[in-house]
């Protein structure tokens, strides 16, 4: 039980504070300009992250037990993101007297959009179809992303995949990711978010579903 409120509860509050949201809009809060370019650059921190601390951590798994090396992760990522918290990342350019990148550029954004004033609140969100249609969609995409990151270990290790190879396997997804949102950022200053959306869930529905027949055909083996 304890183990699932300090995993379950606090873990899932400390990944859920800097997540996808939260950064969108501080971006949003800088560039009205390359606005998705940004945005793709810094979520491109989580799938490097991926990348360097799945085989990492597994390492140090295998070498002195998880508690220790959980342990030893969330020091390092409390003292990581406090520092930066503190000493780089800024809320909002009007504290500063500037003005987001690009703000007053034909094409770009008004700047009245930053202001909460002119935002939509919750309550009108919350009546609209779009609101819910979005929280469905990702809300299917972040169940089968976490299963996929929770279970492919194991999986990979019942196929008799040495536990840090699976590690890394995992790992290479982060790098993988990083090519995609690189890719959909630009587009979405060009053609908007819908379609870069739209094509980036079509290759998860892909992928997912080659998973069901990586028994027989994409086997390790």
């Amino acid at each position: 039980l304890l183990f699932i409120i300090a995993f379950g509860v606090f873990v899932g509050i400390g990944m859920g504070g800097p997540a996808s949201p939260l950064l969108g809009a501080i971006i949003c809060k800088w560039f009205t300009k390359y606005r998705g370019l940004a945005i793709s650059l810094a979520i491109a921190g989580f799938c490097a992250g991926l990348f360097v601390l799945v085989p990492l951590t597994s390492y140090f798994v295998e070498k002195v037990g998880w508690r220790p090396a959980f342990i030893a992760v969330g020091v390092v990522l409390f003292v990581v993101n406090t520092v930066i918290t503190l000493t780089i990342i800024k809320g909002d350019p009007k504290d500063f007297g500037l003005m987001p990148l690009g703000a007053g550029e034909i094409g770009s954004m008004p700047a009245k959009a930053f202001d909460p004033a002119h935002d939509i609140n919750m309550s009108y969100a919350l009546k609209t179809s779009g609101f819910w249609f979005m929280l469905i969609v990702m809300t299917v995409c972040g169940v089968g992303c976490t299963f996929m990151s929770m279970y492919f270990i194991n999986v990979a290790v019942d196929y008799s995949v040495n536990f840090q190879t699976a590690s890394t396997i995992l790992g290479f997804t982060g790098v993988y990711s990083i090519v995609g949102m690189l890719v959909a950022g630009p587009l979405a200053d060009k053609m908007g978010g819908r379609w870069p959306l739209a094509i980036s869930m079509l290759f998860r529905v892909i992928g997912f579903g080659a998973l069901i027949y990586a028994q027989t055909i994409f086997t390790f083996n």
